[in-house]
């Protein structure tokens, strides 16, 4: 019999926390249930790992009372810079698929490449198992901020770097999700608005916007991120280097040229800021733009 053929999917992924960081935690069990496997209608309730060469792991998410298995088996760990294990979930299939981790250390920060290996009966959802995996590294990324973040007094004042991130569906993009999405099980997860998830304003954005350049409010970063939105700024402040942390403090505290020198260098075709924040009256003020919706939580401005 022709041994089947696989498809691969590839993502990147540029962290500015260590390579050391980011590769522990994909072994550390605490840190692994809050961004891989875990979904918005349930809860990681055991994450068994045991990080060697031939060892296994066990992470069971329970979901309305049906616990779903997540085991494999590490094939490789070469800590900081590669990790390959296999990847089934027994519940919906018997299918492995294999995944790959480079990691490669930059002078600051580092970058991280992942790929899957899959059977190719998963072509048609080849699409969104790489959105999920792009959705699962942003999370990563929310839990292993650099070690020595950068951010002035302005920026730490106007908003507290996460340090627990709610599940999310968006995690399971192993092959758990392409078989899930391939049987028509998933469970969609909906998003209601939070302080830091402005559902409702960014869903009244003119559509063309939408893949246009966003100068962002620090606190949506996560969420315009889980939506696949480029940002302005988030919690990794060394990637965007110190210029454009001290200018976004210095936009927080009111200043008006550093808004229009952003709005200028960024070329941002459209805003959005927390309600009642100086950011976002500053913006009623500038010319050319115009606010387009607000609501208790944000503003969205745009530019004519």
């Amino acid at each position: 019999m022709k041994p089947e053929e696989t498809v691969s999917v590839r993502v990147t992924h540029r962290f500015a926390a260590s390579a050391e960081r980011v590769f522990d935690a994909w072994l550390d069990p605490s840190k692994v249930c809050k961004f891989l496997f875990a979904t918005a209608t349930g809860q990681i309730v055991r994450a068994d790992i045991d990080a060697r060469v031939g060892g296994r792991f066990t992470i069971v998410d329970r979901r309305n009372g049906e616990d779903v298995e997540h085991v494999g088996t590490y094939v490789a760990i070469e800590r900081p810079r590669r990790l390959v294990f296999d990847l089934s979930v027994p519940k919906y299939s018997s299918d492995e698929s294999r995944v790959e981790i480079e990691i490669q250390p930059l002078a600051h920060g580092c970058e991280l490449t992942l790929v899957q290996h899959m059977p190719g009966r998963y072509a048609d959802v080849k699409g969104r198992s790489q959105d999920g995996w792009r959705r699962i590294l942003g999370m990563l990324e929310e839990i292993v901020p650099a070690a020595e973040p950068s951010c002035g007094a302005g920026l730490a004042q106007h908003a507290t770097v996460p340090t627990k991130i709610a599940p999310m569906f968006a995690a399971l993009a192993t092959l758990g999700f392409v078989v899930l999405v391939a049987m028509r099980v998933i469970v969609p997860v909906v998003r209601t608005d939070d302080p830091r998830s402005p559902v409702s304003a960014l869903a009244h954005l003119p559509t063309d916007m939408r893949q246009g350049r966003v100068l962002n409010d620090y606190s949506f970063s996560g969420y315009l991120i889980w939506t696949g939105i480029k940002v302005f700024i988030d919690s990794r402040a060394d990637f965007y280097g110190d210029n454009s942390v001290k200018n976004y403090a210095a936009i927080a505290a009111g200043d008006r040229d550093a808004l229009a020198e952003s709005l200028s260098h960024s070329r941002a075709r459209w805003t959005i800021f927390a309600t009642g924040t100086v950011m976002a009256k500053l913006m009623d003020g500038m010319p050319e733009w115009r606010r387009v919706y607000i609501d208790k939580l944000a503003v969205i401005h745009v530019h004519d």
